[in-house]
């Protein structure tokens, strides 16, 4: 791929249509299709939050589709990178996904 593709490629985080608070990534031009093909629907969530947990007043915790997740980094990685070494995975996520 080239750089151009990579900055084409861009994320945003989509609600599940199936349950409340479970989110995925989908690519920004098409937000009804997650990355790992759920059905979705539009959030206002901004990319940086996901995978980060919600305060303790929310009723329910939200789920991150780790699907979507595993998709989006093979999907962002330029092909020269190397794996992370995953010691702190969520904040190396939001950095890559950032």
């Amino acid at each position: 791929m080239t750089d151009d593709a990579y900055k084409d490629c861009v994320l945003v985080i989509t609600e599940g249509i199936a349950g409340m608070w479970h989110y995925h990534l989908s690519e920004a031009h098409r937000k009804t299709r997650s990355l790992c093909g759920a059905r979705t629907m539009h959030t206002a969530m901004p990319l940086q939050d996901w995978n980060v947990p919600f305060g303790e007043h929310f009723p329910k915790r939200p789920t991150w589709c780790e699907k979507c997740d595993v998709a989006a980094r093979q999907q962002i990685r330029r092909p020269d990178e190397e794996e992370p070494s995953g010691d702190d995975e969520r904040s190396q996520t939001a950095e890559t996904l950032a």
